[in-house]
């Protein structure tokens, strides 16, 4: 048939196609598509006059609360707050991905400690459509990303792990060269330049600081 010749050649050249109603329904289905815009119209002023109240919300000098005639926030700079917020939004949005085509849920992987997992449970209840996983390997799956490496630190550590940085990070499930700087740094440090008069001068404040810190 023609009809399924200039549908094939349609689809060959991704065209559009649309259906054409009958004569005797064009004048219900030309009435339901102008109550369609009609309803768009009233939908996209409502959304506009709401977003504008919101901005106008939340952007309220507390100073102004009891002024009857005290001057309005910009409407620029609402709008440039509007367009940040959107902005970080989407941002995040594309860090997610979807099942697959017809699925509107997004799903994202985050890396986080085992102990981080209630507080992060906690956080996120109070945003219902959002739900928060663990994912558990199987001992012969691969992992579609290398983990990203994690030392938990402390005030003594934390130094050390800064200088260690700044050559290298190890790898996930390498031994943390840290905790070996914390003895070897300083030896080598006094081997490579000697500075008996610099050392001695930063052990004498620091155990000032450390003795009388109850006086600073």
């Amino acid at each position: 048939m023609i009809r399924d010749r200039v549908a094939r050649i349609c689809d060959s050249f991704m065209g559009q196609r649309f259906e054409v109603p009958a004569l005797t329904s064009i004048g219900a289905e030309c009435n339901a598509e102008k109550l369609k815009i009609t309803n768009s119209k009233q939908l996209l002023e409502m959304s506009e006059k709401q977003l504008v109240d919101y901005l106008l919300s939340i952007n309220r000098s507390p100073r102004l609360e009891g002024a009857p005639n005290g001057p309005n926030p910009s409407r620029l700079e609402l709008y440039a707050f509007y367009m940040a917020k959107e902005k970080a939004i989407l941002s995040c949005i594309n860090m997610l991905k979807q099942r697959d085509a017809n699925d509107i849920t997004l799903t994202g992987f985050i890396w986080a400690p085992l102990n981080m997992e209630i507080p992060i449970k906690f956080a996120l209840q109070k945003f219902p459509a959002v739900e928060f996983n663990s994912y558990r390997q199987n001992s012969e799956e691969e992992l579609p990303f290398t983990p990203p490496t994690y030392f938990k630190d402390n005030d003594v550590i934390t130094i050390p792990q800064l200088i260690t940085n700044t050559y290298g990070i190890p790898d996930y499930g390498e031994a943390n060269p840290a905790c070996f700087t914390i003895v070897l740094f300083p030896f080598l440090f006094a081997v490579m330049f000697g500075d008996y008069g610099h050392g001695s001068l930063i052990l004498f404040i620091g155990t000032i600081l450390v003795l009388g810190h109850d006086y600073f």
